[in-house]
């Protein structure tokens, strides 16, 4: 939150990280002396860049050592059982009408049917083309994926355990990974069994997810071939992630809060999410740019410029509305137009069956 006191004063522990943890590359200076202006950590972080096309990737040089990587998150949102939220829907909207809208946006774009599904429901997800961050976060509460009743799923990195319950809801049998031990005892509290190792039996799940997780660790491919480890052959692999290449970037620039220093210490292109994925032993990789939670992004980022008080989960106020809808729709004509602009990075692979 902007303006936060800082949670201690003893300085973060860190180690120089010159070259691209994904590609190698020597990087070049991108932003310096950034503050915690999110969670209030001590200490000023600098961001650096990959300078080859095919990778593009931001990093943390100097990086924070992993021992003290804990007291990044003594204060993170997770570990009070909180979530960044979700925009309500607009006032016109009835409840009836947002459910017929998801459900016939899930069976357009995932081909999900839906317990009440009709030809009108159909119609009316041509609703969500007008909100398009709302029908990206239909399609994140799945994480990408369609439902497969008692099919097994693991949540790597879990935290508030939000995601695991809508994907329970949709019909998978979750289990969540959580390394933070007091994030996992509230997941656990909600009924959901939380591991706190990785090192779990191999070919165990039929999916896996790691929502906003990659950009956390310092080592992406050693985590991606661990998760493929205990996924059974033909299983999928679905990450969120985001977007160093979304407009709102380019706007915003070190205000970004998708920056989010020190915590964020690898940040992807859509091409080195592909290549890494391909490396970790991935094949059916599809990537793509989203709209999930741009108005937030957008608005959080423009607080962040203005030094105006802003917690995370608020979304605009009316006045603003009109300015993120301006933002939005001109997102969706440069996806439509190809370009990767949105805010978030959307991934689903699959393991290769034995032999393939």
């Amino acid at each position: 939150m902007v303006g936060c006191t800082p949670v201690s004063d003893a300085p973060i522990r860190t180690r120089p990280q010159p070259t691209c943890a994904l590609c190698g590359s020597t990087g070049r200076g991108l932003y310096h002396d950034l503050p915690d202006r999110l969670y209030g950590v001590a200490g000023r972080w600098s961001i650096s860049a990959c300078p080859r096309p095919e990778c593009g990737s931001l990093w943390q040089d100097p990086t924070p050592l992993e021992e003290d990587v804990p007291r990044l998150y003594v204060t993170y949102f997770t570990r009070d059982g909180l979530s960044p939220g979700r925009p309500a829907p607009p006032t016109w909207m009835s409840p009836r009408l947002e459910n017929a809208m998801r459900e016939g946006h899930l069976f357009r774009r995932l081909r999900i049917e839906g317990p009440f599904l009709s030809l009108k429901k159909k119609c009316v997800s041509a609703l969500a083309a007008l909100m398009p961050d709302r029908a990206a976060g239909y399609e994140f509460q799945l994480m990408n994926l369609v439902p497969r009743r008692g099919a097994r799923l693991l949540d790597v990195g879990c935290g508030s355990g939000d995601l695991m319950h809508m994907l329970r809801a949709a019909g998978w049998d979750v289990e969540g990974f959580e390394p933070d031990p007091r994030a996992a005892e509230r997941v656990r509290a909600r009924g959901f069994t939380v591991h706190a190792d990785l090192r779990l039996p191999a070919d165990r799940y039929d999916a896996v997810v790691l929502s906003h997780v990659v950009e956390h660790v310092h080592d992406p491919l050693d985590l991606l071939v661990r998760c493929r480890r205990v996924l059974r052959p033909g299983g999928e692999l679905s990450l969120a992630t985001p977007n160093v290449e979304s407009a709102h970037h380019a706007i915003f620039r070190e205000h970004w809060y998708p920056l989010d220093p020190p915590r964020h210490l690898v940040l992807f292109t859509a091409r080195s999410v592909a290549r890494l994925l391909s490396r970790a032993g991935f094949a059916d990789v599809r990537v793509r740019s989203t709209l999930h939670r741009a108005r937030h992004i957008a608005y959080g980022s423009r607080c962040l410029r203005r030094r105006v008080p802003w917690r995370l989960g608020d979304y605009p106020p009316p006045g603003l509305r009109l300015w993120t809808d301006w933002l939005l729709a001109r997102r969706q004509i440069e996806m439509r137009a190809g370009r990767d602009s949105g805010d978030e990075l959307a991934a689903v692979a699959r393991r290769p069956a034995e032999g393939a």
